[in-house]
């Protein structure tokens, strides 16, 4: 019964992952904070328990904020539509898609149950591996929910041998096959079957019809059942009614008239609804359609005033709906100004050009090759104009695009078909532009029209015209008055528009209001020198720990402290929150930690609070649990595709994940502490630090690693030889390697150690990793070592690069440390990737010291590291080369030589 579903292609919204120094992230990740989406599993969230409000959150996501806010609640069914919302949003998982599925299983089965196995039942119920079965874009969940009642009842009534309830089953297969196929009707009712059959036939002619898109006839087959008062499909037929015109009218073919046709079912829809029989809901949600279709301007201000204060049954798609609208609004009024604004510069063009267009004949040559450029750019815009507009006319006159390609992907096609035509008619107009088609291109054809054909029933990707792209910066200004007259929408906007008009607007609203939800909003735009701020803080106090507001009041107010230097009273708040809010969500405990790392006075301050508990992992586009991560990848087993039994399988997973699932409960490191412990702490400090009471002891031994790494690389060696015990301690399995360095005599023997150590253990790396630490851990990839590092770090705020700042060094380090700390880095730096390093390190101990044993294996393992590419590093094939002619002249007769052999 459920007519809208959300159009996920438009946007995907994961956590945000910032890029780390340290070579490339794992597969799992944890995630610490949610600035930009409410915490997995959002239910926390949809209970009210906010943490910290983020204006980066979407809209669709902000609205259950503003009902907390503003002092309102969800029922549990609400909060329930919630999630299904977010999770819809966020991770495109559909609540339904399964439940569809399982409607056509429960048919299935049902159907089964009566004809047992005398027959080989139709193609469209043959479940295919990986494709599921034959698709169903046409018929919903209720169809195959509908279907398995009628034939249980008809079946318990008249007996599943009687012929007549044979012949319904042939009936709904035939039902069913237009769902895929098009164009196909039961057997007629005549006077020989039963009346029950005729008028079951009789429904299920108008389903069939109304799933062959035919949808004059089955408007005229079910207005005929609607005036049957012996039928006990009437009811149904007389929602189907309009139901078929709105699909009619939804179709590109009768756009022309859509309005018309919408008019209809509008009118239908609404004595439906007025009668309060078994379908006034459902004629109700039909009705917003209609209205989010055709009066989008009075719905989205009834929606607004309707999803202020309640919820109910349609609370989930209002909510879409909703958002819906609030993007197209607003997407045309930026794309108007934005309009506006290119007029306003072609009538008063600047007379700053950066073009000479007068003088020398250079000049006039760079002017006649912009006009040339432009005159291009364009024809080749209007030419795609012009596609685009020819495509669309296609479409509107019911016409479906079917991309396909033969099998060495060399060649590709593009036909037209009529939205009803079959697969043999596909096939056939396919072979009037690529001749006979093979098996496999036949496949291609048929799986692009079933494509295509799903596109017209199965989202409203037509109908989102949010998501603009320009470059005009939202204001509340710019909003049509309509629009922010609802006190929700105003809020929903002026939340997220940052800047000086913003702030004054969430003031000015707060002086009117006295409420907390206006108070936050103001307060999250405040800067030390906004306005009246001295009053916004002081009436900030007197939001309690129980508001859904305190957490992001508390944040801000710690921050504008911050801001106007009064550290010592940010330093007091924070830990006064933190000690005292238990039931605060992780997120908003971390984000709170991450400010007050950048207070702390001492470096066992910052450990402190630089080290957090993630409240999810990331894999993929996944966010959940690592016992979760395992199950999930358990349940991909297939004995058809994988030569191991489920038992060796499922070790392997264990084994792969063994790692992660022994410290994800740990205190880990996120990016932002990472990159300080990276840039700012010179080896000294590190070595602090890895001897700090609050460290953790499994932190412990990468701090040790990566302190005689980096010791080792920069020529420290003093700090490498006193780490090197601490490393035996830690990492056993690198105590051959090890000892060597240990027992080495020289400078020289100590740097040809060190480097055979490095290139034996691929986890070593100068640098400090976030979260599990290195791949070779546990999670993903057999290699690591380090690429070179970047001196630009993430701006979260900005979302991109930013070159790093060395007066953004932490208090407690001395200027000298913060010296020290940039010459290593600028040392590290200019050795480059470790690959690279490897390498010509490999190189240069052959030509010293040739008849040293570790020197073939040396050089093969710096082959190897050359082997791969790791985030735009390595994967150099002369380097490769250089090292293979070196094995060859040097040790032909190796067994590092051979192995180069073999796998070049």
């Amino acid at each position: 019964k459920s007519f809208i579903v959300l159009f996920l292609a438009t946007v995907i919204v994961v956590v945000s992952v910032r890029p780390g120094l340290a070579c490339g992230p794992a597969e799992l990740l944890p995630v610490f904070d949610s600035t930009r989406t409410p915490e997995y599993p959002y239910t926390d969230f949809a209970a009210g328990n906010l943490g910290i409000v983020s204006p980066k959150y979407p809209r669709i996501v902000l609205f259950a904020a503003y009902r907390y806010l503003g002092g309102g609640t969800f029922s549990s069914f609400e909060r329930e539509k919630l999630v299904e919302a977010w999770m819809e949003y966020f991770d495109r998982q559909s609540a339904s898609d399964d439940k569809v599925l399982q409607a056509v299983k429960d048919w299935i089965a049902e159907r089964a149950s009566v004809v047992g196995d005398e027959e080989t039942p139709p193609d469209i119920y043959l479940e295919k591996p990986y494709e599921g079965f034959d698709f169903f874009p046409n018929c919903s969940r209720n169809a195959f929910e509908v279907a398995k009642e009628t034939l249980s009842d008809r079946a318990s009534r008249y007996g599943t041998d009687d012929k007549w309830v044979r012949e319904w089953i042939n009936g709904q297969d035939t039902v069913f096959r237009n769902c895929a196929d098009s164009r196909r009707l039961p057997n007629p009712a005549n006077s020989s079957m039963p009346e029950w059959l005729q008028k079951d036939r009789a429904y299920q002619t108008a389903a069939a019809e109304f799933y062959s898109l035919n949808y004059e006839k089955a408007k005229d087959a079910f207005s005929k059942i609607a005036n049957d008062p012996d039928s006990p499909w009437q009811q149904v037929s007389e929602y189907l009614v309009p139901r078929t015109l709105v699909r009619q009218a939804s179709l590109g073919k009768y756009k022309s008239k859509s309005s018309i046709i919408y008019s209809e079912a509008e009118q239908s829809l609404e004595n439906i609804y007025a009668g309060s029989g078994d379908y006034s809901e459902d004629a109700n949600r039909l009705l917003g359609l209609i209205k989010f279709r055709v009066h989008p301007e009075q719905r989205v201000q009834e929606l607004a005033q309707n999803l202020s204060f309640y919820g109910g049954d349609t609370l989930k798609q209002d909510l879409i709906d909703y958002t819906w609208l609030l993007d197209k609004f607003e997407s045309r009024a930026l794309e108007a100004e934005e309009k506006k604004r290119e007029k306003e510069q072609n009538e008063n063009p600047s007379s700053n050009s950066n073009v000479n267009t007068f003088g020398s004949e250079a000049a006039e040559a760079a002017n006649l090759a912009i006009r040339e450029a432009v005159e291009r750019a364009t024809e080749a815009s209007e030419a795609a104009a012009q596609k685009q507009q020819d495509e669309q006319a296609l479409k509107d006159q019911g016409y479906l695009k079917i991309d396909f390609y033969d099998e060495t992907y060399t060649s590709s096609w593009t036909i037209w078909l009529r939205q009803d035509a079959s697969d043999e008619e596909a096939y056939a107009e396919a072979e009037k532009v690529a001749g006979p088609l093979t098996d496999a291109m036949k496949e291609r054809v048929r799986y692009g029209r079933q494509s295509a054909y799903q596109s017209l029933f199965l989202d409203r990707g037509d109908e989102y015209e949010g998501g603009y792209w320009g470059d005009i910066e939202r204001s509340v200004d710019l909003l049509p008055p309509f629009l922010v007259a609802n006190d929700l929408t105003d809020w929903l906007f002026t939340f997220q528009i940052q800047g000086d008009a913003a702030y004054l607007h969430a003031l000015d609203k707060f002086r009117q209001t006295n409420s907390d939800i206006w108070l936050i909003t103001a307060l999250s735009k405040a800067e030390s020198g906004s306005r009246d701020i001295g009053q916004l803080m002081e009436n900030a106090k007197g939001i309690g720990r129980t508001s859904p507001a305190f957490p992001t009041a508390a944040f801000h107010r710690a921050r504008i402290l911050t801001e106007l230097g009064k550290i010592g009273e940010a330093r007091a708040l924070i830990d006064e929150v933190l000690d005292g809010s238990p039931e605060m969500p992780l997120s908003a405990r971390n984000e709170l930690q991450a400010m007050r790392m950048n207070l702390s006075a001492t470096l066992d301050e910052f450990l402190k609070y630089s080290l957090r508990k993630p409240f999810a992992f990331e894999w993929a586009t996944d966010f959940l649990s690592v016992d979760d991560m395992i199950a999930k990848q358990k349940s991909y087993y297939d004995p058809e595709y994988y030569t191991e039994t489920r038992e060796e399988y499922e070790q392997s997973v264990d084994d792969e994940y063994a790692y992660a699932k022994q410290i994800q409960s740990e205190l880990m490191f996120d990016q932002d502490s990472i990159e300080i412990i990276n840039n700012y702490f010179p080896l000294s400090v590190m070595v602090e630090a890895q001897a700090s009471p609050v460290l953790p002891e499994y932190l412990r031994g990468r701090f040790a690693l990566v302190i005689w790494t980096r010791a080792a690389l920069l020529g420290n060696s003093g700090v490498a030889d006193r780490f090197a015990p601490e490393v035996l301690k830690y990492h056993p399995e690198m105590e051959s390697e090890v000892r060597e360095y240990m027992n080495a005599a020289t400078a020289a023997q100590k740097d040809h150690a060190a480097l055979f150590a490095i290139l034996k253990h691929g986890r070593t790396t100068p640098y400090i990793a976030s979260g599990f630490g290195m791949p070779s851990e546990g999670i993903t990839y057999s290699s690591n070592w380090w690429c070179e590092t970047s001196e630009e770090v993430w701006d979260e705020d900005k979302q991109e690069m930013v070159p790093l700042d060395l007066t953004k060094r932490p208090v407690f380090l001395s200027a000298a440390q913060t010296a020290t700390a940039k010459d290593e880095m600028a040392a590290l730096r200019k050795l480059g990737d470790a690959p690279g390093y490897l390498a010509r390190k490999a190189l240069d101990w052959a030509a010293k010291n040739p008849r040293d044993p570790r020197v073939p294996e040396a050089l093969y393992l710096a082959f190897k590291a050359n082997d791969w590419d790791k985030y735009g590093c390595g994967g150099d094939n002369d380097m490769r080369i250089k090292i293979q002619q070196t094995l060859e002249r040097m040790y032909p007769s190796s067994t590092w030589a051979q192995q180069t052999r073999e796998e070049q």
